[in-house]
C-alpha cells in the first residue's frame, strides 16, 4: 500500500526523532498529503517502533556537554528535562537516564 511506504520512508529519513514526534510528524505529512485520517491511524497501529532509549541517552549526553558549565546541578537537571521533553522523549524515561546519569 502506498500509505506504507511512505510512512516506511519517513521512518527511514528521521532516524534521530523519538517514536513520539516521528508519528506526530508522519501524521502531518501524510494528511498534508491528503490521506484520511483513520488510514493513517491504521497503519500507524500496524507499525512496531524501536526502543529510543539509546536516542534518549545520546541526546542526552549531547545537551549535558553543552549545558553543563552553564547552569548549576538543580537548574541544570530542569534544563535537560524540558529540552528533552521538547524532544518529544518520554517523561518517565528522561527521569530514569536522569537519575541513572546524574
Amino acid at each position: 500500500m502506498k500509505i506504507r511506504k511512505l510512512i516506511d520512508k519517513t521512518i527511514k529519513s528521521n532516524h534521530n526523532k523519538s517514536n513520539s514526534s516521528l508519528v506526530i510528524k508522519i501524521t502531518n505529512d501524510l494528511m498534508n498529503k491528503g490521506f484520511p485520517t483513520y488510514l493513517i491511524t491504521d497503519e500507524l497501529n500496524k507499525i512496531e517502533f524501536n526502543d529510543d532509549s539509546l536516542l534518549l541517552e545520546k541526546e542526552f549526553n549531547k545537551l549535558y556537554k553543552k549545558y553543563k558549565e552553564k547552569y548549576p546541578k538543580e537548574e541544570l537537571k530542569y534544563q535537560l528535562t524540558n529540552k528533552l521533553y521538547q524532544k518529544g522523549f518520554d517523561k518517565e524515561k528522561i527521569n530514569r537516564v536522569i537519575n541513572k546519569i546524574m
